[in-house]
């Protein structure tokens, strides 16, 4: 049975519920992402979860033998419950609508902040900082590598760009002089 949209939104609410009631909101969250990549990616796994000679059980104890230890318990316990109502299929739709509920509980906005060079953690949270002063909201940005880059940031956050490329700069200059 697949879970329709109601399910999914009514999923995603009950774990918000759940990492608040734990007080695990932000463990959820970081262990969530690796969850969905693993169930999705991992071909052996995928194979096992749909083998439909392997009972439902049994495939419950591996997914708590993969996953304990390794996920925080109120999360572990959370997709065996999806597995238990034949929803776990959907875990990807139901993270993307926990990670919406949480920024919207948090009123903040995820970007992404593109560098030649990697960056360190003081200059991220600088940069989050006065991107959310200018933005008025929380910022939590992603740091995206790209090692064509020049030099400079790129900062992204829906529709806001902030440009400070070393090519925006050079491509500014030569706009100057040929004018």
């Amino acid at each position: 049975m697949q879970p329709e949209n109601a399910d999914i939104e009514q999923y995603a609410d009950s774990l918000v519920s759940l990492a608040g009631a734990v007080g695990a909101r932000k463990p959820i969250e970081e262990d969530l992402a690796g969850v969905v990549e693993l169930l999705e990616t991992n071909e052996d796994i995928l194979r096992f979860m749909s083998d439909p000679a392997v009972a439902a059980e049994g495939k419950a104890r591996a997914l708590e033998e993969a996953l304990t230890g390794r996920v925080h318990p109120a999360l572990l316990h959370f997709v065996l419950i999806l597995h238990s109502q034949g929803a776990l299929s959907q875990l990807d739709a139901v993270a993307h609508a926990f990670f919406d509920r949480i920024s919207e509980s948090e009123q903040s906005v995820d970007g992404i902040v593109v560098v030649a060079r990697p960056i360190s953690r003081k200059k991220l949270a600088i940069m989050e900082r006065e991107t959310g002063a200018l933005l008025a909201k929380k910022v939590r940005l992603r740091v995206n590598v790209d090692s064509n880059m020049l030099g400079g940031v790129v900062i992204r956050v829906g529709d806001f760009i902030l440009d400070g490329s070393t090519e925006r700069q050079l491509e500014d200059i030569r706009r100057h002089l040929l004018s």
